[in-house]
């Protein structure tokens, strides 16, 4: 993937070159073919390019206007490219090629600052305007690019990793408290913070305009509440619809110089990526990875062999259970290379898989990360019927018999308890635990999600996952990091705003029904998918290899066995260290001692590398 980075002196001052040359050389997971800086006078911009597609081998960034007024930098793939040259009444013919920063540049020239909302892709994207003394950036509309920005009454500075922002000696590197007292809490960090204090991104589907005295106003270009009229359609035209919009955004991110690379874990959604890929034509020296976990009961080698055999790929695997954790594939050794956010969940071991895809030809890695976020559906669409008076769809969801007591209850009854009636058992309960409860909510709110914007439950609860603080963390803090050291740019065809309008007005009952997550899903994937894959219900989870890894951890720092000795504790608000254990479990469906223990180790080696190893 590209990277961006620039400079703006409100206070006048001329940027100095260096200073953009260090912000570069910080970005180490950022394009390696290319480097080209701009300035003038008191603002400069840097890019590292990393050819993709076959148009970003002609791209030459920072892109400047025919005017020599804007000048344009970008980290971008834009999906939607003949229906922009359609409007912005291109003729190709007068030009050699047509990049995907000449349309983003055009559209702001036509459209102005609302230009985002009529690009499609994943992008971010900066631009200067010379004769208003006006700085513009805008980021697609999930969140899929980076960008983060430090600003004070004398400068603005932006980049695509927080470590070039920190390039520049007068940015100190501050520890953002709250940050990390609400991730052990929630897995979520208040909206547009990082874990530094200062140091902020800025969110999906909005752009920020910054004048000559740096004041900044930030906007929403798009917002998932605008698309909540629940069409009148089918379950077969809504399957054949489906099919053909993931269809459409399959074949824009299989847009490639290169030969593509494949994530497949063998779970219904990078299962369907590679078989649907392949239905619709890739490159053959594409090459397929999967990590395997040999006896453990979350390998699922079965199902990835089933591709293997359906697509006829290359294809390498990698044995998870038998990586060196201590030493090659230890946390240690991970955050010496990406320091900027404290990884999460399951994630280690891609390193691994990314080790072994460097040595192919490929320069873009398909995932299918966004399946569970947009098309598993939601039981809170119980609670919607009841609201609707749409009796009759809930009876026939209760009569299929894949309802337990406890989904009544949380899916349909509680969701429904008046704020007054909670509110009076708020009130019933003891001192201390109205003490604790305070606490909790106050923490609460600070990684909130505004439902009474969403008139569906099922709406509100898909749009939290996909905008809501906890997607925003993961996107920024594990692919980002991680893949783009690797001179990978990573796509999820899942994550794509096409599908997620789909999603918001489209029957939440075609999604989940009888028991069946995606059910409309799987089918549309018929004649794609295996059977063996389609009809597939479980689900794995990865604690058994989180367990040892962490044994690894405490084998070689063994300071590590008991979270009192860690060096974070100190940092900790003591009413929030004691509530800890006992609210995690609301946050997470895995065994919540361990999965607590995975997270406080893993901020703790973020916290070492940034603050106290020199």
């Amino acid at each position: 993937m590209s990277g961006i980075c620039g400079i703006v002196q409100f206070n006048g001052q001329l940027v100095k070159k260096k200073k953009v040359q260090n912000m570069l050389a910080a970005m180490n997971n950022h394009g390696s073919d290319t480097e080209s800086i701009w300035i003038n006078e008191n603002v400069g911009f840097g890019h590292k390019m990393l050819w993709t597609t076959p148009e970003s081998l002609y791209e030459n960034q920072p892109l400047i206007s025919k005017d020599n007024n804007l000048i344009l930098t970008a980290n971008a793939r834009i999906d939607n490219r003949e229906e922009l040259i359609e409007k912005l009444e291109i003729n190709e013919k007068d030009f050699k090629v047509v990049t995907d920063v000449d349309l983003i540049l055009w559209s702001y020239q036509k459209w102005g600052e609302n230009c985002p909302k009529y690009l499609l892709g994943d992008f971010v994207f900066t631009i200067w305007d010379n004769n208003k003394k006006k700085l513009y950036f805008a980021r697609d509309h999930l969140g899929i690019k980076p960008i983060y920005y430090y600003k004070n009454s004398e400068v603005l500075i932006f980049a695509s990793e927080i470590s070039a922002i920190f390039s520049n000696s007068f940015v100190s590197k501050k520890i953002n408290i709250e940050a990390i007292e609400c991730s052990l809490l929630f897995d979520s960090i208040p909206y547009t913070h990082t874990y530094f204090q200062d140091v902020f991104y800025l969110k999906g589907s909005a752009y920020a305009v910054c004048n000559h005295l740096g004041e900044c106003n930030i906007q929403e270009y798009w917002n998932p509440a605008d698309e909540q009229k629940t069409r009148d359609i089918s379950l077969k035209e809504a399957s054949l619809e489906l099919k053909s919009i993931y269809k459409e955004a399959l074949t824009t991110r299989l847009r490639s110089a290169y030969p593509i690379s494949f994530e497949l874990s063998g779970g219904l959604d990078s299962s369907s990526i590679v078989t649907f890929s392949n239905q619709i034509g890739i490159n053959q020296n594409s090459h397929l990875y999967s990590l395997r976990f040999g006896n453990y009961s979350c390998d699922e080698g079965k199902y990835i062999d089933e591709v293997y055999e359906t697509v006829n790929l290359d294809s390498t695997s990698i044995r998870a259970d038998r990586l060196n954790y201590e030493n090659e594939y230890s946390l240690k050794n991970f955050y010496e290379k990406n320091f900027d956010w404290p990884q999460d969940l399951f994630f280690i071991p891609h390193m691994a898989l990314m080790d072994e895809s460097s040595n192919d030809q490929s320069r873009v890695m398909l995932t299918g990360q966004g399946g569970d976020e947009v098309l598993q559906g939601s039981r809170f669409m119980l609670a919607d019927f009841i609201s609707q008076g749409s009796f009759i769809k809930l009876y026939k969801q209760l009569i299929s018999g894949e309802y337990k007591y406890t989904d009544i209850v949380n899916f349909t009854l509680r969701p429904l308890i008046p704020d007054v009636l909670r509110r009076i058992r708020q009130n019933l309960r003891s001192s201390d635990e109205k003490k604790e409860r305070t606490i909790y909510q106050k923490y609460l709110k600070k990684v909130s999600f505004n439902n009474k914007r969403y008139k569906l439950r099922s709406s509100r609860q898909m749009v939290q996952q996909v905008f809501g603080t906890e997607h925003a963390l993961w996107s920024t803090m594990n692919i980002y990091n991680t893949y783009g050291s690797y001179n990978k740019e990573v796509r999820h065809p899942l994550f794509d705003i096409r599908l997620i309008k789909f999603r918001l007005t489209t029957p939440a009952e075609y999604f989940y029904t009888n028991g069946i997550f995606k059910f409309l899903f799987r089918d549309a994937m018929k004649g794609i998918l295996p059977e063996i894959i389609r009809k597939r219900k479980d689900k794995v989870n990865f604690d058994e290899i989180i367990k040892i890894q962490l044994q690894a951890e405490i084998k070689e720092n063994p300071y590590l066995q008991d979270p009192n000795n860690l060096k974070i504790k100190n940092l900790i608000n003591n009413e929030v260290w004691n509530l800890l254990e006992k609210y995690h479990a609301k946050r997470s469906f895995r065994d919540d001692k361990l999965f607590l223990q995975w997270k406080l180790i893993n901020i703790e080696y973020w916290y070492i590398n940034n603050f106290i190893v020199k």
